[in-house]
């Protein structure tokens, strides 16, 4: 099969090499001879490109002359990319100032006239390379160009049948693969996605499962399972998984697909199991006649009659050779629609023999030959992907537009041809089931197994995918590369293979990050689970990068040298709590398309100045307005932003008032369909003023307000946003009245979090006719710690589910409740009058609500912030005062201890808390030793598992030591957690003595520098740290040495502990440590070298060491 970056390369390829290019490049003036003779090569190359692709099936040197064009092929584009690059770099320097511009000229590296010595060496050397693969070209007589499902399928209907929606309570999709991983399985039938539940056990994550499926009639289908029934370890899992999904009501349904028969007969209850067959030729006919011959707008050209009948005729025996295969004839139909003329058909009726006997991929094969070389490509870069992995559309035309697979056409922006390739591709049936997951994401798609399989098959070894579980090798010269799992370790022999990458997924990174400049002809680039601070300034090497993401990681600020990556269209950075700054000299890197901080990133503080300069920017998540330095909100009215569909603003306590807000110019924001405000403190200044300039578009879908502190919020722009859907508000602690919601026509959602003042919604009922509807549309409506609340709203028509949580002063439910026809769910919390007056049979309220399928009634035994619905606890500034008086409590998952207001830590004292877990938050707001001890953590027997943390960074230093010491635990804590520790103690209290702690994890301690000294206090006899098995030491840059006795230790971590000279001579002792990790630590990874370091010996007999 045709390889299709020779394809796309070669087509891209001729034109580029021309006059307009040189003109473009600059540094290439002078070499039009050179290009010149580069082009017309190409140009003859690509006449006979097609005839090549053919006999190299049949043709070994062929193949081998096919390898040797795409390795030059690959050069030429890289040398066009440098080049253009150089003359932007250049163009930097200019604009960046003299200072810069003199440094460049004594640079080997950036000095002009060695750059364009450089470039015109490597043009000439190509030159001389294509003249000797095309004088090859004449040996193979090659000619110019005279080219022209299954059990899933079934699963889908069922799933997605308007009878199945309304019968079942909960329905759920699960798409299991080649490994049968429990843990997701169960994650995603119960729609978890927090990263700490990879830490919990299999038992507590099936215990979550029975929680959400108890009482609930469901379906839930497990589409391509690969059980292995052979392995007595995944049959156990299997009967652990049906135990707990047998929890559900009657009528319950799990609907599995496989294409093992095998395994359906092992699982399956006989009378139930259905072997998928093949599609009738009638039923066949009829899927290939509805995607062959669309139905036609008006003004369309429509076939003859006579035409018609011949495309059937031919259609039929096309429909005949597919076999009832449903794959074959729904991609061939696709196909069709496409071809104009009865010859056409005639052409594909011919080309699909029948005596061929994989028939579904020979159809596939067929549709793919049709595409045009650079939708080839497009399409099998897709298996860079995992089987079955959601693919999400702006991804993939990222990834597309990085690579260079999208063509130019004028002054079209690439990301809108982007979109159409991946229109057409839909439409061809090579991506399917495309929906709309949410504003953020956008469209999402996935691919048929099948195509995946074609797309590796054309792909070859230019595409490598390292999976969890399954031996892989890294091919030679491979050029698209990831890795999804986290025990694989890039040899020498691997990184040497790596030379003409272009593509690094690490889904899971671990290696040295200095060696990635090495590849420097990546164009994508995605880094999960960083443990750096940043990025090192070598990365600038990487001239050619376009997509840069980051996830998962401890990456705090990204270095200055990034601006010279000149191409880069796409910066994510997912998920990384501690980012806290953008590169000031972030205004120069205009080829900028997107920038994304997706997830909660409390420390950006500011954008920097100039932002407005990106004038390519379509998509902006946040922006950050910071107090003293940094960009001003009004920046943003500048920017075009056409691709933004959501964004946070934050620091609005820095916005000087009305005029200033309304210079973000919102309202002109027309894609924008999500919006997020955000103050920072707890004073109010001038909030109303600032929230009425901040006037969104009337087409916002999504509006969300943290810790606003105005007494009224009810800016004049709500009333006009009729397609709002969803409204949330979060620690509005002043407001006592609710903006006239009710008249939004569209609302769906309404989520009221931690609202102290609020007593009542808006008083509509003097604004509002007899005859008008409030909350028409609303469907789900959700009041947690709002305290002062007295009465809720009597007309909610709509209303599916009603959850109250904590809102003590709320007496009763409006009479007229009985009469929402759609309220199928109520959960009250924590209200004590209203859980009493709710009471089953005997409570005042419970007629108006004994008719409602599913009723949560209790008083509150268990506070677990975390599973707060749409609440993000990082924002929790303090615990109420009082919560000491919640008597019947006996969970509390966290407890965040507040600067200005809120409960003190002592009321933890007073509680009987039974849970096993507590972490405690925003400790360098306890008042000293007196304080933390009146917590009394170590009369809590039942608490295994202890988190300690100090908000990292701030620049006071506080009485941290005598907090440690007073908030000590009961002898029965297992797992500790200390972090964010800033104090001036140098001496870690006496943990060794914690006989049943098994697991402890330091991180940013910044002052400490060894573990206590307990030799003093010790008996000879008494063994310290007698349990533990795992110890965790991150970021702390001022440890100098680990104690010398750990009996039972397993596992070991030291990652970023500068000055930690050696491990203990003990350590050869440990007979149970079996895994050490050693990361950023140059004194101790250099005395740690393999064979040769000082500590080698020590460590040589562990099984499993990752020093870096």
């Amino acid at each position: 099969m045709a390889d299709p970056i020779i394809s796309a390369l070669v087509e891209d390829l001729v034109g580029r090499l021309t006059s307009a290019a040189i003109q473009e490049y600059g540094l290439l003036r002078g070499l039009e001879k050179d290009l010149s003779a580069l082009n017309k090569t190409f140009e003859l190359i690509q006449a006979v490109l097609y005839d090549a692709e053919e006999k190299q099936k049949t043709q070994m040197d062929v193949e081998v002359w096919l390898k040797t064009l795409k390795s030059a092929s690959l050069e030429v584009e890289n040398v066009l990319d440098e080049a253009k690059t150089e003359a932007m770099i250049r163009r930097l320097h200019r604009e960046m100032g003299k200072k810069y511009r003199i440094r460049a000229f004594f640079s080997y590296r950036y000095n002009p006239v060695m750059v364009r010595f450089r470039i015109a060496h490597k043009v000439k050397n190509i030159r001389k390379q294509l003249e000797d693969i095309d004088a090859n070209r004449s040996r193979f007589q090659l000619i110019s160009n005279t080219r022209s499902e299954d059990g899933a399928g079934i699963a889908k209907l069922v799933y997605n049948d308007e009878t199945v929606k309304t019968h079942f309570d909960l329905k759920c999709w699960v798409y299991v693969s080649s490994v049968f991983d429990v843990k997701r399985i169960i994650k995603a039938i119960c729609g978890l996605e927090d990263k700490k539940l990879d830490e919990m056990s299999l038992d507590v994550l099936l215990g979550q499962l029975q929680n959400k499926l108890k009482g609930k009639k469901y379906v839930i289908i497990m589409d391509d399972v690969w059980l292995n029934h052979d392995s007595h370890e995944d049959m156990v899992k299997w009967e652990e998984l049906c135990t707990a999904l047998s929890c559900g009501a009657k009528g319950s349904t799990v609907m599995v697909t496989t294409r093992k028969e095998d395994l359906a007969k092992r699982v399956a209850i006989p009378e139930l199991l259905h072997n998928v067959g093949v599609l009738s030729e009638k039923d066949s006919w009829s899927l290939f006649k509805m995607l062959a011959f669309p139905v036609r707008g008006v003004g369309e050209n429509v076939s003859s009659e006579l035409e018609r009948e011949g495309k059937e005729r031919e259609g039929k025996q096309i429909v005949k050779k597919c076999n009832g295969l449903p794959l074959a004839v729904k991609s061939l139909g696709s196909l069709m629609s496409t071809k104009e003329t009865v010859e056409k058909w005639q052409r594909v009726n011919k080309n699909f023999k029948s005596n061929i006997q994989d028939n579904v991929l020979t159809a596939l094969r067929l549709s793919y030959d049709d595409l045009p070389p650079h939708m080839k490509i497009c399409f099998a870069y897709s298996c860079v992907f995992l089987k079955g992995e959601e693919l999400s559309k702006d991804r993939l035309i990222e990834l597309w537009m990085a690579n260079g697979f999208i063509p130019s056409q004028g002054d079209a922006s690439l990301y809108e041809l982007g979109e159409d390739i991946f229109d057409c591709l839909v439409g061809r049936s090579f991506f399917q089931d495309v929906v709309e997951k949410d504003i953020d994401t956008g469209a999402i798609c996935k691919m048929h197994d099948l195509m995946h399989d074609l797309a590796e098959h054309v792909m070859k070894h230019d595409c490598a995918v390292i999976e969890s579980g399954k031996e892989s090798i890294i091919p030679d010269e491979v050029l698209h590369l990831s890795l999804s799992c986290e025990d694989f370790e890039l040899s020498k022999e691997d990184l040497k293979k790596l030379r003409s990458v272009r593509s690094m997924l690490y889904w899971n990174y671990t290696s040295n990050l200095s060696q990635i400049a090495n590849h420097v002809y990546l164009r994508v680039l995605y880094l999960n689970g960083i443990k750096s601070s940043t990025l090192p300034e070598s990365i600038c090497k990487l001239i050619h990068l376009r997509y840069l993401k980051i996830s998962d990681s401890w990456i705090e600020v990204l270095p200055e040298s990034i601006i010279y990556l000149q191409n880069l269209q796409t910066l994510i950075l997912e998920e990384c709590r501690w980012f806290r700054e953008l590169p000031k000299g972030l205004r120069y890197m205009r080829n900028l398309q997107r920038l994304d901080i997706i997830g909660y990133s409390p420390e950006l503080q500011h954008m920097p100045v100039g932002i407005k300069e990106l004038t390519n920017l379509r998509r902006l998540s946040k922006f950050a307005v910071g107090r003293d330095k940094g960009a001003r909100i009004g920046e943003l009215g500048n920017m075009n932003l056409v691709g933004m569909r959501k964004l946070r603003l934050s620091g609005l306590e820095n916005v000087g008032g009305l005029r200033e807000a309304e210079s973000a110019n919102l309202k002109d924001k027309t894609n924008l369909k999500s919006l997020e405000l955000m103050w920072n403190r707890s004073e109010e200044t001038n909030d109303s003023e600032v929230v009425e300039g901040l006037e969104p578009n009337s087409g916002l879908h999504e509006l969300s307000i943290w810790n606003y502190m105005g007494r009224v919020l009810s800016p004049s722009w709500m009333v006009k946003l009729v397609n709002l859907t969803s409204i949330k508000f979060y620690e509005v602690n002043k407001c006592e009245q609710l903006p006239p919601l009710g008249k939004l026509p569209s609302l769906k959602i309404i989520q009221l979090w931690f609202m102290p003042s609020i007593k009542c919604f808006h008083d509509e009922d003097n604004s509002t006719s007899k005859d008008e509807i409030l909350f028409p549309s609303l469907q789900e409506l959700q009041i947690g710690f709002c305290g002062s609340l007295v009465s809720l709203p009597n007309n909610f028509p709509k209303l599916q589910s009603l959850e109250i949580d904590r809102c003590e002063k709320l007496g009763c439910l409006p009479d007229e409740i009985q009469s929402f026809k759609d309220l199928n769910q109520i959960t009250i919390l924590g209200c004590e009058i209203l859980s009493r007056r709710c009471e089953k049979e005997i409570g005042e309220d419970w007629p108006k609500i004994s008719h409602i399928p599913h009723l949560d009634i209790r008083n509150l035994q268990r506070l677990d912030i975390g599973h707060i619905p749409g609440f993000i606890t990082s924002f929790l500034k303090h615990m109420p005062v009082g919560i000491k008086e919640l008597t019947n409590l006996r969970r509390l998952s966290q407890f965040v201890v507040g600067k200005d207001g809120g409960a003190r830590i002592g009321e933890l004292g007073n509680m009987n808390l039974l849970g096993r877990d507590l972490m405690l938050k925003q400790l360098e707001n306890v008042g000293g030793l007196r304080d933390a001890k009146s917590a009394n953590l170590k009369d809590k027997t039942n608490l295994k598992s202890l988190t300690l943390e100090w908000t990292w960074g701030r620049s006071e230093e506080t009485n941290d030591s005598e907090v440690v010491e007073g908030l000590e635990p009961n002898s029965g804590l297992q797992e500790l957690t200390i972090w964010g520790y800033m104090g001036r103690c140098e001496q870690l209290p006496p943990l060794g003595k914690l006989p049943s702690l098994k697991s402890i994890k330091l991180d940013r301690m910044k002052s400490v520098k060894c573990f206590h000294d307990e030799d003093n206090s010790t008996s000879k006899d008494e063994i310290l740290f007698p349990s533990l098995q795992e110890l965790h030491i991150l970021n702390c840059s001022d440890l100098v040495s680990l104690p010398n006795n750990f009996p039972k230790l397993q596992s070991l971590e030291i990652d970023r502990c500068e000055k930690l000279g050696c491990l203990p001579d003990e350590i050869q002792s440990f007979k149970d440590l079996n895994q050490i990790t050693i990361l950023g630590c140059e004194i101790l990874s250099g005395r740690c070298e393999k064979e040769i370091g000082e500590d080698w010996p020590k460590i040589s007999h562990i099984p499993h060491r990752s020093i870096y």
